[in-house]
């Protein structure tokens, strides 16, 4: 086994002597002795090495680093081949991954000017900019490595702008879609009675049994359907003109039973989904901005019509309380598949979403979770429910948010 030494030797000393594509050769050859080995830690230290050659040459090689890291046990990884695969991972947008990778290196590692500037590139790909910026400035004040430093301050703020505007619009357009929807099913069901008792009265003139004394029903009847429809088509306009920015003091109960009303009941109806509310008698309150807090209750509800799509059975369940610390809780819960632990892992990641293009964008949690969080709040996925999934919005006392 020591016959790959030589050429470990000449591949360090191109490396050093910048002679890339000598090192790169000479690492090849090395591997290719090293490979079959039992010397996990000696595999660890190859892999790190080679893929750094590549890296700085503009190649990478993944499948070598994942063989290494899966190969060589937590305790003997050494610090080039956990950030080289961490690098390798966040450039194919594995950015949780890389994350966890780089959060696991030994404590002096972790303090790295290298290793912190690609931390803030990870927390900028899962669109953390706070934190990413937070972290930037750290590393140039602890390492003083001003020049990519800077850069990446400066690339942090036109991302976020340029991000920020792109999920505003997503939002606007990913919650006029969920509520049209909603509106729609609504509609259908005055329309029909309309439609019914209009064409019943038609059939009766023609066929001369119309009586005078049913006129005044069947009149009375269209207009309680026509004030219908436009009490429905007045909430959506409302929805959608209204003030987002302004906070006032909500009854969530009857935020909740609203958007029920409006966007949900003819939709689970029509899906055969069972509709479980289950309301704190006390009326929770809470100081939120209540068309934001209705796209949040929107996507919850439409995720779990989704989920539950064509299953027997299906149930969702909304419950209200006020927690003995003052806090209210919104708890939305539904008995389908649940969420694997991949997708948890990514669950409030942007653009992540295990739907079709045409079904989802992978926006609607993130910006849920960031809405939760303005009102001081957190929204957050039960881990721990087992029959189906479970999510809870919980907000903050009134004189605390």
């Amino acid at each position: 086994m020591n016959d790959y030494k030589p050429y470990l030797e000449k591949a360090r000393q191109a490396s050093i002597d910048e002679n890339y594509k000598a090192a790169e050769d000479f690492y090849r050859q090395v591997w290719e002795i090293i490979r079959p080995s039992a010397d996990s830690a000696m595999i660890g230290v190859v892999a790190g090495e080679y893929a750094k050659t590549l890296r700085q040459q503009g190649k990478e090689n993944l499948d070598l680093l994942k063989e290494a890291f899966t190969r060589v046990p937590p305790e003997k990884r050494n610090f080039t081949l956990n950030f080289e695969y961490a690098m390798a991972l966040r450039r194919r947008a594995e950015f949780a991954e890389a994350l966890t990778i780089l959060d696991n290196l030994k404590a002096d590692e972790r303090e790295r000017g290298d290793v912190l500037d690609q931390k803030a590139r990870c927390l900028l790909g899962l669109g953390r900019f706070d934190e990413a910026y937070e972290l930037s400035i750290n590393n140039l004040q602890k390492n003083k490595n001003s020049e990519y430093t800077i850069g990446m301050l400066k690339q942090i703020y036109e991302l976020a702008k340029q991000q920020q505007t792109e999920l505003e619009t997503s939002r606007r357009l990913s919650a006029l879609g969920m509520m049209a929807t909603g509106v729609a099913h609504e509609l259908n069901q005055p329309i029909g009675v309309i439609r019914a008792a209009t064409t019943a009265a038609l059939s009766d003139l023609k066929d001369d049994l119309f009586r005078l004394d049913e006129l005044e029903p069947l009149l009375n009847r269209i207009l309680a359907q026509s004030d219908r429809l436009h009490r429905i088509i007045q909430r959506f306009r409302e929805r959608i003109r209204g003030d987002r920015t302004a906070y006032q003091i909500v009854n969530l109960n009857a935020l909740i039973q609203q958007t029920l009303q409006t966007s949900f009941e003819a939709q689970f109806k029509a899906h055969a989904i069972a509709l479980e509310m289950d309301f704190d008698p006390h009326d929770p309150k809470a100081l939120v901005n209540p068309y934001q807090l209705e796209e949040v209750i929107i996507n919850l509800l439409a995720n779990a019509r989704d989920a539950l799509e064509n299953r027997p059975n299906a149930k969702v369940n909304i419950r209200t309380r006020l927690k003995p610390n003052n806090w209210s809780e919104i708890r939305i819960t539904d008995n389908g598949p649940g969420l694997s632990e991949d997708y948890q892992r990514h669950l409030f990641q942007p653009f992540y979403s295990t739907k079709s293009t045409e079904k989802g964008t992978g926006i609607g949690l993130y910006l849920a979770y960031e809405m939760v969080k303005s009102f001081g709040g957190q929204l957050r996925y039960d881990d721990q429910y087992r029959s189906g999934a479970r999510f809870i919005i919980e907000l903050p006392p009134i004189n605390q948010a």
